[in-house]
């Protein structure tokens, strides 16, 4: 069985890692201000209060433009030992997007991550699209189900505030469920 697995906010602590490295290159970032859980998918928007548009919009792209932001990112709760868990009873892909940093530096880190941190990876399994609905077959674990629409399998929605309206197959909170789903299916 085929499992499609999303890196950022999935697999790995994107939203954690871009406040951290934020902070790192502007100090009027306050990370005690910021919701422990992302509400928006917009990095810009928890950082714009403390810095203003114009600030955000570049500190966005300064730590998009930055090759260790994604070499570096730590793995979600378990989702490491899940996730090889899952690799070895399962035919898993990654399944990232790598256009929305508009960043060479994002598809190289991320490679550079997966042979780091994954050294097990079949390399030849790392797929980078946006629009996940092209992918066909088995499970697509994501946290952007809107843009799983036409996906030809069934959707695993990684829950958060953002996404809670959009009607999903299966929901999960962390990478203990994820492994609890499919231990069912083994």
């Amino acid at each position: 069985m085929t499992v499609y697995v999303d890196m950022d906010m999935v697999l790995v602590q994107y939203y954690e890692h871009f406040q951290c490295f934020a902070k790192m290159l502007d100090e009027r970032i306050d990370l005690e201000k910021i919701p422990e859980v992302p509400i928006s998918m917009s990095t810009v928007g928890f950082i714009k209060p403390f810095v203003g548009e114009l600030d955000a919009l570049q500190l966005k792209r300064d730590i998009y433009h930055s090759f260790s932001f994604w070499k570096t990112m730590p793995f979600k709760e378990n989702a490491e030992e899940v996730f090889k868990w899952l690799y070895e009873h399962f035919d898993v892909y990654i399944a990232t997007s790598a256009f929305v940093a508009e960043s060479e530096e994002c598809i190289i880190g991320k490679y550079r991550w997966i042979e780091e941190k994954l050294p097990y990876f079949d390399k030849g399994k790392l797929i980078y699209c946006q629009y996940k609905s092209n992918l066909k077959g088995g499970y697509i674990i994501d946290d952007v189900n809107w843009l799983l629409k036409d996906f030809g399998g069934a959707v695993i929605t990684f829950d958060y505030p953002y996404n809670r309206h959009i009607d999903t197959e299966y929901r999960v909170k962390d990478w203990l469920e994820i492994k609890e789903f499919f231990e069912e299916r083994l």
